[in-house]
């Protein structure tokens, strides 16, 4: 169902969140595969929806506590830096 921006981008996020346990080894490797996709499609991403990968990626670190650890704090800012940064 596209989004407000007439995308499925956000569609893609949960996915890849929604396969990380089937078929990636860790949360790394999930959010690599998104990184590599970015790549390989030359996406620019809309800064509204930089925000919306933060919030659900703060919020998917949180489910097993109410605080993100620092493993989880350095793999959201890894992201940050690495992907909505530079797309």
């Amino acid at each position: 169902m596209p989004d407000h921006y007439g995308s499925d981008l956000a569609y893609y996020t949960e996915f890849a969140f929604e396969t990380e346990e089937e078929f990636f080894d860790s949360k790394e490797d999930a959010l690599k595969s998104f990184e590599t996709y970015l790549k390989v499609t030359h996406i620019t991403l809309h800064p509204a929806f930089k925000k919306a990968c933060l919030e659900i990626l703060r919020s998917l670190a949180k489910i097993s506590g109410n605080k993100i650890s620092e493993n989880e704090k350095g793999i959201i800012n890894n992201f940050e830096k690495k992907v909505l940064v530079t797309h």
